[in-house]
Order: structure tokens, then C-alpha cells, then sequence
């Protein structure tokens, strides 16, 4: 007979929550923006837009007050409180107000919406939006619409798990820990765009099936000489620090832009397990305590130049690379009993440590064919991964009755692994009509 005990920390199951949204003549409003406010502080929780129903969904949302705000064009802006928890999965209808505008004082403005609907993705504008203060890669794709990011730091995209993601429309090659850490490293200000495709298309490869997640990062667009500089400190049990550079040089007929990144985090784990085994009068026990304490370098740099030919052509060069160590060390050591006395122990080490390089090199050509949308592109790739992981394990054991004698396991494992990528693809896009593209 085996009692295993859990203990579990009692907190409301976050839920989904579904809203509609209509105007006075009942009538479905699509894409509209819609955002969940925390009612303390106004701080973005999710985001999401309408589909063509006027219905939307906040995915994952714990018990609390929230404002919802709702912004169309050609409609007021509407906003209103509203108390979750748990039950109230169906919001009320909300309708919305047609805008009014006096001609004697009108004023026009170029800013885009948070969220933006296209044929074939859905568009989040990171740059100048309410998401962008001080947040990370990983922050954002928390609050986007459809997205959902696991307590480690994958990510899911309507519910579905393998989602492809890209930076700038390239592949990133990255083992799920490096991409995990790239998320987490990557700030607010160094984003354009996000473009969430849950349906992608023949342009792309079949690796993204379950959809894709495009990072567009910043390229200025004013002509000389600018540039930034991030840094970030984070206290826990251990700190965490990211500090980088992100420049840009630009004239009229050629764009240069780089950046390095550089992020230290540390991970432990502080476990005591207790098993207890009954037959009859007689109960074995075991008792376990382990620690386990890792520290993690990530370091993120990229370069690239755009030479603009003609208002039709452009040629671009990129190269983007990671690099990422780890070591970790864990001790453990267990206490078998029986009958609530010590029979013997067990004490075991190991330590790991391990090194991830990722460089990608890429070639492309943008040929405009014409202001209606007619697009050739062109790219040539060259990725090279390298993962180099060694561990190290050492046990010893001890018995408290002879005659066995303590004795000493050593094993050791070395895990190397080298992947080339070479590629080449051309695509073609043609409209066919506001709504459709061949």
C-alpha cells in the first residue's frame, strides 16, 4: 500500500471568458479592438479582436475586477468594469455608439490600432501601443490575442502546442530552452510588430502547422545615425541581469542595423520528499531532500544591411546569432527507513554543464511589382546549430548494517549534436481581391 501527499495552494482556475459585441441596430461589429484592463493599476492583462460574428474571447483569466475597453472606427469608445470570478464566463452584449464628428474642427490622425486584421494574419503594433512600457518578448505574447505562454515559457496559439516562431520572417533554429530564454531577453523596445498567422499559407513551411508567430523588430526609419541602450536588474532568491545596445544607420539608399544582447538568469529548486510503503505493521520510508541551483548566460546579437535599389527593389543581407551556456548542480540525498529506523543512504551529485550556438546567415531580394500588392521575394539560408551538453553524476552509499560495505557510482554522459540548415525559396503573391491572395 503506497500514501503519497500533495499539498496545493487553493486559487481560482482561470477561464475563459467570451464577450459579443453589436451596434444599435444589432448588427455584428468586426475587428473591433478589445482589451482587459486590471481595474488597480490599468495595466493590460489581454488583448483580443472581434471576429466576424462581433465575438471575442479573453483566454486563461483569473478571478478579479477588470475594465474592458472596446475601440472601432466609426464608433465611440466604450469601456465598462466588470467582476470575474469564475462563473461568469459570458460577459453581457455590448453594444456600441456611432462616432459623431464636427467638420469645423476635424483633425487627422495616422495611429494605428493595437490590433489590426488582415487577409491572412492578425497584427500586433508593439511600437507606441499601451503594451510597450517596460515589458519583454515573452510579456507581450502573454497578452496578444489567441496566445498562450505555459509557466515555462511555451508557447500555444489557440490552444494548439508546436507553434513556429520567426524573427523578421526567418526560422529562429532554437532549442525550446534557447528560444524560451531569447523571449525572455528581448525587450518592448527593440519590436515593431507581431503577426499571429493561425492559418498559414503555402508561403510558409510546414513546420508551422499549428501557426506561426512572426517578431518584426525595429528598423528606423529616419535617415543618420541613432540608437538605444537597455538594461535591467530583477532581485528573487538569486538576481537576474540583461544590459544591450541596439543601433542603426541609415542614409538614403542603404539601412545598417545591429544588436547585442546579454541576459544572466538563475534557476533553483528546493524539494524534500517523503514515500511511505505499508505491509501490514511493518513501514518503509523514504526521505529525499534535494537542491538544485543553475546558472544561465544567453547572449543574442544580430546585423544586417538593406541596400533599397530603386522605389521596386531591395537586396538585404542578415546574420543573427545565440549563444548560451548553463551549469547545474544538483545534490540529493535520501534516508531509507524502516520501521523508523536507518537502514541506509544514498548521496548523489550532479553536474551539468552545457553550451548552445546558433548562427544564421540569410540573402534576400524584394522585387514590388506594383502598388496593387504584386510581390516577388526571394531568400538564401545558411543556419548552423551546436549543442554540447556534459554531465556528471556521483553516488555514494552507505549502509548502517554490515555486512554491506559503502560503495561509489560515477557515471559521466556526453551529449554532442551538430545541425546544418542550407535552404533556398522564392514566392510570389498576386491579390485577387480585398479579401483573398494567390
Amino acid at each position: 500500500m503506497v500514501f503519497s501527499f500533495t499539498i496545493t495552494s487553493l486559487f481560482a482556475r482561470p477561464d475563459d471568458v467570451h464577450g459579443v459585441i453589436t451596434d444599435k441596430q444589432n448588427k455584428s461589429v468586426e475587428f473591433a479592438n478589445v482589451v482587459l484592463l486590471n481595474a488597480n493599476d490599468s495595466a493590460l492583462v489581454k488583448a483580443a479582436i472581434t471576429d466576424e460574428s462581433g465575438k471575442f474571447t479573453f483566454e486563461g483569466i483569473p478571478a478579479g475586477n477588470y475594465i474592458i475597453m472596446v475601440a472601432q472606427i466609426g464608433f465611440e469608445k466604450y469601456s465598462m468594469p466588470v467582476t470575474l470570478n469564475g462563473t461568469n464566463k459570458d460577459l453581457p452584449a455590448i453594444v456600441l455608439q456611432s462616432g459623431t464628428v464636427n467638420l469645423k474642427e476635424t483633425t487627422v490622425s495616422a495611429m494605428r490600432p493595437l490590433i489590426e486584421h488582415h487577409i491572412d494574419k492578425t497584427v500586433v503594433n508593439v511600437e507606441n501601443s499601451i503594451i510597450n512600457a517596460g515589458s519583454t518578448l515573452l510579456d507581450i505574447l502573454k497578452r496578444s490575442p489567441g496566445v498562450s505562454v505555459d509557466g515555462d515559457g511555451n508557447v500555444s496559439l489557440k490552444g494548439k502546442q508546436g507553434v513556429l516562431i520567426m524573427l523578421d520572417g526567418k526560422p529562429t533554429y532554437l532549442s525550446q530552452t534557447d528560444l524560451t530564454n531569447l523571449l525572455k531577453q528581448l525587450r518592448s523596445d527593440d519590436l515593431s510588430q507581431i503577426e499571429i498567422i493561425t492559418n498559414p499559407s503555402a508561403k510558409y513551411d510546414a513546420a508551422g502547422n499549428s501557426g506561426i508567430i512572426n517578431i518584426r523588430l525595429k528598423k528606423k526609419q529616419n535617415l543618420g545615425f541613432n540608437g538605444s541602450f537597455h538594461t535591467s536588474f530583477g532581485q528573487g532568491f538569486y538576481p537576474d541581469f540583461s544590459f544591450g545596445p541596439n543601433l542603426n544607420y541609415r542614409t538614403e539608399k542603404v539601412n545598417l542595423f545591429g544588436s547585442y544582447n546579454f541576459w544572466r538568469g538563475y534557476y533553483f529548486e528546493d524539494n524534500h520528499l517523503l514515500r511511505k510503503f505499508h505491509d501490514g505493521e511493518s513501514v518503509s520510508a523514504f526521505d529525499q531532500n534535494t537542491f538544485d541551483k543553475a546558472v544561465n548566460d544567453n547572449q543574442n546579437y544580430r546585423a544586417g544591411v538593406d541596400y533599397f535599389i530603386n522605389s521596386k527593389h531591395t537586396t538585404g543581407f542578415l546574420f543573427r546569432g545565440n549563444l548560451s551556456t548553463n551549469e547545474d548542480k544538483t545534490t540529493s540525498t535520501t534516508e531509507v527507513m524502516n520501521n523508523n529506523v536507518l537502514d541506509s543512504t544514498y548521496n548523489t551529485e550532479n553536474k551539468s554543464n552545457g553550451k548552445y550556438t546558433n548562427l544564421t546567415f540569410n540573402i534576400n531580394h524584394v522585387f514590388r511589382i506594383d502598388t496593387a500588392g504584386r510581390e516577388l521575394t526571394a531568400d538564401i539560408d545558411f543556419a548552423q546549430y551546436e549543442n554540447s551538453t556534459n554531465f556528471n553524476f556521483r553516488t555514494n552509499h552507505f549502509s548502517i548494517n554490515p555486512p554491506n560495505l559503502p560503495y561509489t557510482i560515477l557515471e559521466k554522459s556526453l551529449q554532442p549534436a551538430t545541425i546544418t540548415i542550407k535552404s533556398g525559396k522564392a514566392d510570389y503573391t498576386h491579390p485577387l481581391s480585398k479579401t483573398m491572395k494567390f
